[in-house]
């Protein structure tokens, strides 16, 4: 593979955890238009010295369905995976939908969720804790960092996305449509699901503004995409 820059993060580590964990998501300037996603990602798995086979990859669709993550595979058709082993990483990819971290200290159980407008409406958050609930962990245990998102005034929906959510996340604009507030419905998901809202963090950042971040609204088919990883560094 050609020489290539090191690639620049955003690090949310100290947001979730306490050094154990390390949670981060690729700016834009590290994506290279002429690989691949799964080429840019294996530079990337070679620049934190992550193994591709410890690795577990979600086969984003846009649905609701979370799994564990099994090592060294591509889960189809999924947009959430969590796991209880440290020695697996977790990975996704975004350009203006929301990756969320999920930590459980007590377990050390770990999650790495992609949520657009469609997963939030379609239950993924509820998906995810239902899932953990299954092996006993409760919401109120859980840490979630929300990585940089598109935000309501650079997020203009049509009446067939805005009917699938509650009145006190969107507003109408002067072009007969409507601005979706994807982070206010998240932050809504989670808390009313049983995460304690002082355990729940937001990187502050507007994909759609920043120059850090790739964005499919700003910059339509070309748009690359920043990859998140979450995993152990014990």
């Amino acid at each position: 593979m050609n020489a290539h820059r090191q690639t620049d993060w955003f690090d949310f580590s100290s947001q979730l955890g306490d050094g154990s964990i390390r949670a981060i998501l690729s700016k834009k300037n590290g994506f290279n238009a002429a690989h691949s996603l799964d080429e840019y990602r294996q530079q990337l798995l070679r620049e934190l010295n992550l193994e591709p086979a410890q690795v577990g990859i979600p086969h984003q669709k846009h649905t609701p369905t979370v799994q564990w993550a099994r090592p060294g595979q591509v889960h189809e058709h999924t947009d959430g995976l969590f796991t209880a082993d440290p020695a697996i990483a977790l990975t996704l990819q975004v350009a203006d939908c929301a990756p969320l971290y999920f930590y459980h200290p007590a377990s050390g159980v770990r999650g790495l969720v992609h949520v657009g407008w469609r997963g939030a409406a379609d239950g993924i958050i509820q998906a995810s804790l239902d899932l953990t609930r299954s092996v006993g962990l409760g919401p109120a245990g859980f840490k979630v960092f929300i990585g940089p998102t598109i935000v309501q005034a650079c997020y203009e929906v049509g009446e067939e996305v805005i009917e699938k959510f509650p009145p006190d996340v969107w507003q109408a604009n002067d072009r007969g449509r409507y601005q979706l507030d994807l982070m206010g419905a998240i932050l809504q998901q989670l808390t009313e699901a049983g995460i304690d809202p002082g355990n729940i963090e937001t990187a502050g950042v507007c994909s759609h503004c920043s120059t850090e971040c790739h964005s499919y609204r700003r910059d339509g088919t070309g748009a690359g995409r920043m990859i998140a990883f979450l995993y152990s560094t014990g």
